[in-house]
Formats: C-alpha cells, sequence, structure tokens
C-alpha cells in the first residue's frame, strides 16, 4: 500500500483524466481502500483486479477508489525492481523494507502539493460495502491528524500513523528505523522519490485507455 500523502498526491494529479464533479468525495475515494484496517474488510474487497477495471470506475468516489488502487498496482511493480535486497529477506522484513521506502515517498509527496485543502475533503466519507461509518470516518480523521498543518513528517511521525492502524509498537519501531536508513543512503532515497514520475506516466496511460470504447 502506498501511504495517504502519496495516494493523495496521486488522485490530485490524476483528477483532470476523469469526470470528477465532487473533488471530496473524489479524494475521500482515493483513501478509502486502506480503511479496511479500521473496518476488518478483507484487502479482497477493496483492492481487487475489479477495482482496477475501467467498468468499476462510475462515480466520483468510485474514480477515488479506482486511482488508490491504480496507484498501489504501480506503485508495487516499481518497488519490487527499485528496492535492492528484497530477495534476500523474509516475508515480514520484505514487507518491512518495502513499506519503508513508501514511508520515503510518501514524506517526499506531502511536499509536492497543498496538502491541507486536499485534507479538508476527508470530512466527506461513504460506506460502500456496509461497514460502520463511524470507523471510515476515525481513518479519515486518523490521516488529518497525521498531516493536517504539518510542513515535515520526519521518521519517527510515522509511528503513530502505523499504529493507529493497528500495526504493532515492535513492527513501527522497524518501520522507523528502515525509513531512517533508506534516508540516509542519499542515491536509493532519490531513486524512491523520483519514480513518482514514472508511475503517475504510467497512470495517465491507463486513464486514456479507461475511456477508449
Amino acid at each position: 500500500m502506498a501511504l495517504p500523502a502519496t495516494h493523495i498526491r496521486f488522485a490530485a494529479d490524476m483528477a483532470d483524466r476523469y469526470p470528477i464533479h465532487r473533488l471530496e468525495a473524489y479524494i475521500s475515494g482515493a483513501v478509502y481502500p486502506d480503511s479496511r484496517r479500521f473496518t476488518g474488510i478483507p484487502r479482497k474487497k477493496t483492492h481487487a483486479g475489479i477495482h482496477l477495471q475501467r467498468s468499476f470506475a462510475e462515480s466520483d468516489f468510485t474514480f477515488g477508489w479506482h486511482v488508490h488502487c491504480l496507484c498501489d498496482h504501480l506503485q508495487a511493480g516499481l518497488y519490487n525492481r527499485l528496492v535492492p535486497g528484497l530477495l534476500k529477506l523474509d516475508e515480514l522484513s520484505r514487507w518491512v523494507r518495502l513499506a519503508a521506502a513508501k514511508m520515503v515517498q510518501d514524506q517526499h509527496d506531502m511536499h509536492q502539493i497543498d496538502l491541507d485543502p486536499l485534507l479538508d475533503c476527508l470530512a466527506y466519507a461513504q460506506a460502500p460495502q456496509g461497514e460502520n461509518i463511524t470507523q471510515i470516518n476515525a481513518y479519515n480523521r486518523l490521516i488529518q491528524d497525521t498531516y493536517s498543518g504539518k510542513h515535515h513528517l520526519a521518521p519517527g511521525d510515522y509511528y503513530g500513523l502505523w499504529t493507529g492502524v493497528g500495526v504493532s509498537s515492535h513492527i513501527a519501531e522497524a518501520l522507523v528505523s528502515e525509513m531512517q536508513q533508506i534516508l540516509e543512503d542519499n542515491a536509493l532515497a532519490e531513486r524512491i522519490c523520483s519514480s513518482y514520475e514514472l508511475m503517475l506516466h504510467r497512470g495517465s496511460a491507463s486513464s486514456r485507455s479507461l475511456h477508449q470504447p
């Protein structure tokens, strides 16, 4: 999963490729799938292949949902080749390494857009699968509380975001430590941050095919 600032930046950059009428519904949809960590909805119900298909996106909210899954899909393809040493790691260590790389990307992305007005969009929420809307609102507020009014997030600032979605303190500490290590490797951190432009290019190509008959 990409982290919230990356998802919001990607959705904002992709917005003019879609027939969006209500920005708040679109941006809310762009973070909605990861609310599953609050609601207990299985990942296959929020991040399935159908959510990448053109037939799925039919409203502002579902366009945002689609863009979320597109972002995750494109980022995963890039990072599996970009982040070194993954094949030597066990499953948990690999996840921590990849998630920490996404934290580096997220830290960079929050500086590339005017984030606060887009965070205001998260006052809007939907529960498209009958979830408890209170839990979805709680997830949206966690994002707002993490990023609103912030000019920068240090690695340690991500600890509360991870524990807020149910990650254990031990794993959250490992994520913060791994992010710090990546940031110390300037060349790797730069490759991670600059990969966004390729992700956006591929996303734009995908959106054009979305509207083809």
